[in-house]
């Protein structure tokens, strides 16, 4: 897993943040959707197709569909690539987001997981690495912090890749076990 860290000034809207969006963007393949959106469209910045979904209606986005049942508006493994950008704490829905947000983000990654491509690429932000998890069958193979400051918390953001459907779907193979005679009690 690659790690990285840098500096950049905050913003309520993360690609807004010419270093992030630049980052994020060298990440990105095939077709992307955007689940929250926001107000800054990557497409400018990007040759490929981008979904850019936002659950504001007053925001210009191609869908205004809940996270919660994304999975439900486009067929399964129709994307390359998801971009999980939600609002980080309740604090930041109340305040910044009037009161618009996520209810479960667990419940979201179940969702998206059904859309992404096997070999996909889910790239979450937030204030922790959690990302999709390994339980969902998902390889962590970057690491971004983007130090704003002392006074605001770092953005954690999670690269990873879908390496099967889940753990608990993933055919096992047998495992052979061979003891010798020096290890048996």
């Amino acid at each position: 897993m690659r790690i990285e860290r840098f500096f950049e000034m905050p913003s309520i809207h993360t690609f807004q943040m010419p270093k992030l969006r630049k980052w994020t963007v060298k990440h990105l393949h095939g077709r992307v959707l955007n689940v929250f959106g926001g107000i800054t469209r990557l497409d400018p910045y990007y040759p490929g197709e981008i979904v850019h979904n936002d659950l504001n209606e007053d925001i210009d986005a191609d869908f205004h569909y809940d996270a919660l049942e994304i999975n439900k508006y486009f067929k399964k493994d129709s994307f390359d690539t998801i971009i999980l950008d939600p609002p980080y704490s309740f604090h930041q829905i109340v305040v910044s987001y009037n009161g618009i947000g996520v209810r479960s983000i667990s419940r979201v990654k179940n969702a998206v997981h059904e859309l992404i491509r096997p070999e996909g690429t889910v790239i979450t932000f937030g204030y922790n690495s959690t990302g999709m998890g390994k339980k969902r069958g998902y390889k962590k193979t970057h690491l971004l912090l983007v130090n704003s400051g002392a006074g605001h918390n770092d953005i954690i953001v999670v690269v990873e890749r879908k390496v099967q459907s889940s753990l608990l779907n993933y055919p096992q193979k047998p495992v052979e076990v061979m003891v010798s005679e020096s290890d048996q009690f």
